[in-house]
């Protein structure tokens, strides 16, 4: 994830954006569930994540490790 979110795929319908560097989301219209994907396949990384979470949900990071 850079500056943008270019190169990643948006599924369902939550907005997702990039504000001070920070990857953000937020509800859509219906309230559904929504996440990001990426066609990319990446060996030998370190994967580290803060996350804050400021109203009740279901969440968090999903790898395909095939």
């Amino acid at each position: 994830m850079g500056k943008n979110l270019e190169g990643w795929e948006v599924n369902g319908t939550v907005l997702w954006y990039m504000e001070d560097g920070l990857l953000v989301s937020e509800s859509g219209p219906d309230a559904q569930y929504g996440y990001l994907a990426t066609d990319e396949n990446y060996k030998n990384f370190e994967l580290t994540v803060e996350f804050k979470q400021e109203a009740d949900g279901n969440s968090g990071v999903f790898l395909d490790l095939r």
